[in-house]
């Protein structure tokens, strides 16, 4: 009744189906019968979740439940997957290890028509012309970057600026 048409999937639809294996199809079948869409996700976040940890054990624990959740966020219709790259304790990122992790997850994207979108999380212009560095040197249509105002707006009056003009 609020002309509400579409929706962000949120990532806790794909957490409460670690508990109720139905649950986003219980949500799939409540937004199709009110007709509407999820074009977009934002992804699992935080330490557990973020795809930078240099520890190749956590980050094989970290992908699978990526890969997962892409393939029931195509039964929504989701078309764009936003992801926290994160970065290591001390503010370096690991683009080696997000690379990684990228080169992991594109198959499922692209076999579920959904877009990666890597998320401007820190605003330092360095780390965004290699995060723009890394997107480009991928060339491929389901890798993208998610351009975050909110982020971008935490660093200052003119840095999303510059942030934006990069990505």
């Amino acid at each position: 009744s609020w002309g509400v048409t579409s929706l962000v999937a949120h990532p806790c639809w794909g957490m409460k189906d670690e508990t109720a294996p139905s649950y986003m199809e219980n949500c799939a079948e409540l937004l199709q019968k009110y007709g509407v869409t999820t074009p977009a996700c934002h992804a699992f976040w935080g330490k557990e979740n973020d795809i930078s940890p240099e520890d190749p054990a956590a980050l094989a624990a970290i992908l699978p439940r990526h890969r997962v959740f892409l393939e029931k966020l195509a039964r929504l219709k989701v078309r764009t997957y936003t992801m926290h790259i994160g970065m290591e304790a001390d503010g370096s990122t690991p683009w080696k290890t997000i690379g990684k992790a990228v080169e992991t997850l594109l198959p499922e994207a692209q076999k579920n028509k959904i877009i990666l979108a890597l998320e401007n999380g820190h605003e330092n212009c360095a780390e965004q012309k290699k995060l723009a560095a890394l997107v480009r040197s991928f060339d491929h249509p389901c890798l993208g970057v998610c351009f975050d105002t909110g982020h971008a707006h935490c660093y200052g009056d003119r840095v999303w600026q510059k942030s934006l003009e990069i990505l």
